[in-house]
């Protein structure tokens, strides 16, 4: 690893807003996104700063920037400065850089990222509890563990790992970061169980090993993450691509990505005590043969963040892009999932359209739903009609189930008449048209640094999950209570929900 010695660090801030530079000698890096996204006009393309025989002396109140816009017209505008000096000798810079041997970060010192690291083949990379990860804005800084390397993130309820954005509080926005890839040799259903992940690097993943092991990830924060270029440039805040079961995950919070919470793109890895919070794409989205078990997973959703180009739900699941019947079917089993959506009240309104459901199956996917709660959505559930593999075919024929669930506050409880009259079949235990009122959790989720989301003492969803069709699941624990809480905060110590104004 690359240490920085002795740089320079300023941090200037405009009244809430904050400017940051790096001096090392004459060296200047200007971060761009971070600098100006808020304080000048979207509309401008590109900014210069020109620093002529500029001393930094005691505290300056005022600089003046000198701006080119397009048609090389030429303004300046002072802003408020205060200057903040911060010691580096406590920091890790890396740039984008392949880790070729086994390497340890420790929570010593914070680690500052600029670009992609990549873990490769054959290479460990061990985090300790508590470490600071840090990612430069507009860098796409990314964490990318290659197929057959592994990670072991072993953070505590007391000390979580945190991979977030460098901007300061009240600074950070979605896909500030790149986010966390993590590549094994488990199946996936396309490209000859060789299927590349990204346009760089030549990232791959998927194999024949489906007890593959990637690692250990328990107690990690993933903050402001998330981009999307294409279906072969996509990295969420938590990708599992192709990962197989002999991985363990759990305990992993997403907040505010730019693209899904998680996602899985076939793999057999088992995951638990997951939260989703406030993203903008997907929360769980699965597809490309994931054939792994869920258990215990929230998501709560803001109606001011939502995908421009796609649908925003709750769970998203795909056998491949094409919907085609190519094996392994996406066939993995979720119990134990609340899924909020936009809709904080029963009588809330304006949700934009491009909210979809809290459940979204389609393309062929077989995804099992068990023991869940899916609450203020615009429809509850939908299962996509088509031709050959669809999905509607796999409820019909049993493949796609959804048992022992919850709707809850939904504007439209179902999408088409198809989707209620599987729901209700008596002989799955479902209940449908109960209000967000009746689930007795504070609506302080959506708001709220300290969330309360086990439901009231008298509420109906602390009794009643179902099971039987599980029992052969070794991964499964089995409980009286449907959705992700019972009597028992999982997230209390580790999880964060403002991490916005933390003071990293």
């Amino acid at each position: 690893m690359k240490s920085v010695k002795n740089p320079r660090f300023i941090a200037y801030r405009n009244m809430k807003s904050s400017v940051i530079f790096f001096l090392n000698s004459h060296w200047l890096l200007v971060n761009y996104r971070l600098v100006f996204k808020k304080v000048l006009p979207d509309s401008m393309q590109w900014l210069i700063i020109v620093f002529a025989g500029w001393m930094v002396i005691g505290s300056c109140n005022k600089e003046t920037l000198i701006i080119r816009e397009p048609g090389d017209t030429i303004r300046t505008k002072e802003i408020e400065m205060v200057e903040e000096y911060i010691d580096l000798s406590s920091v890790i810079y890396l740039t984008s850089r392949h880790i070729t041997e086994n390497t340890k970060w420790s929570s010593a010192k914070k680690i500052l990222i600029s670009g992609r690291i990549y873990i490769d083949s054959n290479v460990t990379l061990t985090i300790d509890a508590g470490t600071l990860i840090q990612g430069l804005v507009s860098t796409n800084a990314a964490i990318i563990v290659k197929r057959g390397a592994q990670i072991f993130i072993q953070g505590t309820a007391a000390q979580p790992v945190v991979f977030t954005s460098s901007a300061l509080p009240d600074w950070r926005n979605p896909g500030d970061i790149g986010g966390f890839l993590l590549c094994g040799s488990a199946p996936v259903n396309c490209n000859g169980n060789n299927l590349q992940i990204l346009t760089d690097s030549n990232i791959c993943c998927g194999g024949n090993s489906s007890g593959d092991n990637s690692g250990i990830i328990q107690y990690l924060r993933i903050e402001f993450a998330g981009n999307f270029a294409s279906d072969v440039d996509e990295m969420g805040g938590l990708t599992l691509a192709g990962t197989g079961n002999g991985t363990v995950v759990d305990h992993v919070q997403v907040s505010y990505s730019n693209d899904d919470s998680f996602g899985w793109k076939g793999g057999t890895v088992n995951c638990r005590n997951l939260v989703s919070y406030k993203c903008r794409d997907d929360d769980f989205d699965t597809d490309l043969g994931y054939t792994g078990v869920v258990q215990f997973g929230v998501a709560v959703r803001d109606k001011g963040l939502y995908e421009l180009t796609e649908n925003s739900s709750g769970i998203e699941s795909d056998n491949d892009y094409n919907g085609s019947l190519n094996t392994p079917n996406t066939q993995p089993v979720f119990s134990n999932i609340s899924l909020f959506g936009p809709k904080i009240s029963d009588t809330a309104s304006g949700i934009p359209s491009a909210f979809q459901a809290g459940v979204y199956l389609r393309r062929g996917t077989m995804l099992r739903l068990y023991n869940s709660v899916i609450a203020g959505w615009p429809y509850g559930l939908r299962i996509q009609p088509g031709t050959a593999n669809n999905a509607q075919n796999n409820a019909t024929g049993s493949t796609l189930r959804v048992r022992h669930c919850v709707l809850a506050g939904n504007t439209i409880p179902f999408y088409s008449s198809f989707d209620s009259a599987f729901y209700d079949n008596p002989a799955y235990g479902n209940i449908g048209d109960s209000t967000l009122a009746s689930l007795h959790t504070d609506t302080s989720i959506y708001s709220s640094a300290h969330p309360v989301f086990l439901p009231g003492s008298s509420c109906f969803i602390l009794t009643g999950a179902d099971f039987t069709e599980l029992l052969s699941y070794p991964e499964i624990s089995v409980t009286g209570y449907k959705g992700a809480f019972g009597t028992t905060a999982w997230t209390a110590g580790w999880a964060v929900f403002d991490p916005e104004s933390m003071n990293y």
